[in-house]
């Protein structure tokens, strides 16, 4: 790749490491946002939910994620999920 004038390789590596890590972000939060939508269908199918019923319902995904998906430290006799 050409580096544009102006502009220095270290820049390039910089951006493109921020870029993927962005990538991965969008991707994830994606991935997210879909499981709380099939969570809230799963829950009350055919709802109408409040904003204030939503985000507290959200908070609780999150709280979840955070305390199940959350990985073990080592040693642990118990994984976070059991």
């Amino acid at each position: 790749m050409k580096i544009p004038t102006g502009t220095t390789p270290e820049q390039w590596l910089d951006y493109e490491v921020k870029k993927k890590a962005h990538e991965l972000f969008i991707h994830n939060y994606k991935f997210f946002l879909n499981r709380i939508v099939r969570h809230l269908e799963f829950v009350q199918p055919g709802k109408q939910w409040t904003l204030e019923e939503m985000q507290h319902t959200i908070m609780n995904e999150i709280k979840m994620s955070d305390s199940i998906d959350a990985p073990n430290k080592p040693g642990y006799y118990r994984a976070n999920n059991d």
